[in-house]
């Protein structure tokens, strides 16, 4: 994920990553605070009942620069999106998601939609054809939309492009970010037989 994020970020705002790792079994992230309104709630403070088409043309540039990274977000909700007070876009959160463009299927997440905070932000739905247009594979995301679960090796069955943020990043082990945290093991000390 942190891959991911750093590749994002040479095209697109998303928040620096400051520390990453495990701690124990749980895995942390800490980034900067990008001190914004999401969209979805900086639409209910301006009483918009309707999509901004400025904004609209901004989802339609970062979806297009992510797939030039070779990436697709997969969560891409007026919720994860910060704005100023302006509107104009500071941020793009909530990289759980973001998987390579070929394994990305932006589109069918958000026509398959069921969460109903998702469905009553306005004009969300002007967003579809953007990522229906610029996904890797127009007739896979139209297979996930409804037949993968009764055919799931049609999903196998995509070509195997690797990721672009595995060829362009270091590793973990060697980024100085990654600091995980774990309860040293004591090791109990072995009683030495003495021969007679």
């Amino acid at each position: 994920m942190v891959a991911n994020m750093d590749l994002a970020r040479t095209k697109v705002p998303v928040p620096r990553v400051l520390r990453y790792g495990y701690s124990g079994n749980c895995s942390y992230i800490l980034m900067e605070k990008i001190p914004y309104l999401n969209f979805s709630t900086a639409m209910e403070v301006w009483k918009l009942d309707y999509m901004p088409v400025q904004v609209t043309y901004w989802i339609d540039y970062i979806v297009r620069e992510l797939a030039t990274l070779g990436l697709s977000h997969n969560d891409l909700f007026p919720r994860n999106i910060l704005v100023d007070g302006n509107g104009t876009i500071v941020s793009i959160i909530d990289w759980d998601s973001c998987t390579p463009l070929h394994a990305g299927v932006e589109y069918a997440r958000m026509i398959r939609s069921h969460d109903p905070d998702d469905l009553d932000d306005p004009g969300v739905q002007d967003w579809y054809h953007i990522f229906l247009r610029h996904s890797f594979d127009r007739t896979g995301e139209e297979i996930a939309i409804g037949c993968s679960k009764r055919h799931p090796k049609l999903s196998r069955q995509w070509p195997l492009v690797k990721s672009k943020a595995s060829q362009q990043l270091s590793s973990p082990v060697t980024d100085p970010r990654n600091q995980s945290f774990s309860r040293q093991k004591i090791c109990p000390v072995r009683s030495r037989s003495r021969r007679k």
